[in-house]
């Protein structure tokens, strides 16, 4: 995940000795390098291990803004939906008690960023009909032909796929071949 942290001086007044940080929500970690800052210097966050991300922005001047950006990782869920919050703050010699970051997508003031991840099965499957038995010999799908059929199934997702069925019928007036059906895994029925 990535995020951007955009820290206007909304004052009339240069703010001074900016500083912003922000740990990692639980169940994510910093992704190592990731943290960039417009003005000043990273001070945690880009090594191994660092548990938050940690800024010295300087100056502010009255209508200006810094941004940080940090990617974290999300690790494995406990549960099948996981509710991944982010929240900082931002303080300067001026408001040393500082303010919290807010979620701009939401009207709440000082809300943290909330994101909901799903885990979840994503099937995919390819088919290919290759002439199999070519009686006439002329490359082409014709009558008395065997087709040899080939199905890939692939769960792309982050969760596991369960009772996963396959089922196909060939167009007429083609017939299935009895006990041609060969499965990787599971039963043929």
């Amino acid at each position: 995940l990535r995020f951007r942290v955009r820290i206007v001086n909304r004052g009339s007044a240069p703010a001074t000795g900016v500083t912003f940080e922000e740990a990692a929500a639980s169940h994510t970690a910093l992704r190592t390098g990731s943290v960039h800052c417009s003005q000043g210097a990273v001070t945690a966050g880009n090594a191994a291990g660092d548990p938050q991300v940690e800024c010295a922005l300087g100056e502010i001047a009255p209508g200006g803004a810094a941004e940080v950006i940090f990617e974290t990782e999300v690790g494995d869920p406990p549960t099948s939906v996981l509710e991944l919050r982010q929240q900082g703050r931002v303080s300067a010699v001026e408001d040393p008690a500082g303010h919290l970051t807010d979620d701009p997508t939401s009207p709440a003031i000082d809300d943290p960023t909330t994101l909901l991840r799903r885990r979840t099965a994503a099937l995919f499957a390819w088919k290919s009909d290759p002439v199999y038995l070519d009686l006439d010999g002329d490359g082409r799908p014709s009558a008395g032909d065997t087709l040899g059929y080939l199905v890939w199934i692939e769960n792309r997702g982050d969760e596991h796929a369960r009772d996963v069925v396959f089922e196909d019928r060939p167009d007429a007036p083609a017939a299935l071949v009895a006990g041609s059906v060969l499965s990787s895994q599971g039963t043929v029925a």
